[in-house]
């Protein structure tokens, strides 16, 4: 590839990534509030996105992240801690990893 072509590559993403940070600026000028079903659909985003992060990982990891995960949830429900429970489920994953078991 030409370093022109780098060039413009670069230049290209670079105009699209400030020109949709400054739509995005110019439309929240105003303000205004979101309607309730916009809040209340937003208020969902965040599961949603770890889901679609993290179960295509757990799919690919078999029996062994399963059981890491499993760790993580009761963690997670029970410290509401995000350092614990990704320590926990990171810990478990070696230590279930350590004993041998690959699924």
């Amino acid at each position: 590839m030409e370093a022109s072509h780098v060039f413009l590559t670069i230049a290209a993403a670079s105009a699209a990534i400030i020109s949709t940070k400054l739509l995005s600026l110019v439309l929240l000028v105003s303000k205004r509030e979101p309607n309730q079903f916009v809040q209340d659909c937003l208020s969902h985003t965040p599961g949603t996105m770890i889901s679609a992060l993290i179960i295509p990982d757990l799919i690919a990891l078999g029996p062994v992240g399963w059981m890491a995960a499993g760790v993580a949830t009761a963690t997670a429900a029970v410290t509401r801690n995000m350092l614990a429970t990704v320590l926990a489920g990171a810990g478990a994953a070696f230590i279930i990893r350590f004993a041998g078991f690959t699924g």
